[in-house]
This record gives C-alpha cells, structure tokens and sequence, in this order.
C-alpha cells in the first residue's frame, strides 16, 4: 500500500474533481464535433477524443491512488523526532551546505518544490534516522540537522 500525506491525498482529490469537469467539458465538445459528418476526416473529433482517452487515463490513475492509498497525518505519528514520511528534513552534506525537502508519497513527489517520494533510494537511507545523526549516501557525508511535521496536514 502506497503512502501518502493527507495534504497530498487532498489534492489528489481535488485533481480528481478538476479531470472530472475537463471530461464533461471534452464529452461536450465530442458530441459537437460528430454534428459535422465524416468521422475520418474530422480532426476536431480525433483531437477530442485522444483527449478524453488521456483524460480517462489520468483520472483512472488518480482513483486508484485514492482507493489504495495509506493516508499519513500528523496525528498519526507518534515520534516527531524520527524521521518518516511526511518530514520536513534538513540536513548538511559534507558539512558544507544545507538541503530542505520533505519525505513525501509517490503522487506528491516534486523535486522542484523539494519533495521526495519515501520510495527513492535517499529517503529510504533517512526513513528512521533522528536529529544528529550520520550517514553516508552516495559517497557524501550527511548529518541530520532539523525534522519537523508541519505541512502534511
């Protein structure tokens, strides 16, 4: 069962309300486009319909994130001095410069906004480690610097 925080669950639902109205939307224009006769030389209803078809792909991918997906909150974790999914983790490398990101499920990871999935190779080394602690990763020293629990809600 996949993890997930209950922010990310959210979105995850409010994703799935925002597909559901683009498919009203496609399904509309689809019923449009066959107005205009000749399937095969219609490239309205083609485009139309390779839309919905990823539409229904997506929105298919994101029910089942939901429906088997193993919520994390923040009242569901009992030591907020050990690191699990849903931390916000600082750490030094090489006892140079720091790094921020949170431990977060598979459907939220986003690099970008500093947010690893619990199933890359990097959160698995830091999922159980606490404040102070050392480990080496890919050859680069890190410590453990701050765990905090503040944005999974």
């Amino acid at each position: 069962m996949n993890k997930i925080t209950r922010k990310g669950y959210n979105n995850c639902l409010h994703d799935i309300v925002k597909l559901k109205k683009r498919v009203a939307q496609v399904v509309e224009r689809i019923r449009n486009a066959r107005k205009y006769g000749d399937f095969s030389e219609n490239s309205e209803l083609i485009s139309e319909l390779k839309t919905k078809k990823q539409l229904d792909i997506n929105l298919s991918k994101l029910i089942a994130i939901t429906a088997s997906c193993e919520i994390v909150s923040l009242c569901d974790i009992v030591d907020h001095k050990v690191i699990q999914v849903g931390a916000t983790v600082t750490v030094t490398v090489n006892n140079n410069c720091l790094l921020t990101f949170q431990i977060v499920g598979e459907y939220e990871s986003d690099i970008e906004n500093k947010k690893i999935s619990y199933k890359t190779p990097f959160a698995s080394v830091l999922i159980g480690k606490k404040a102070k602690d050392k480990f080496i990763y890919q050859e680069k020293q890190y410590v453990v610097k701050k765990i905090s629990y503040v944005d999974i809600i």
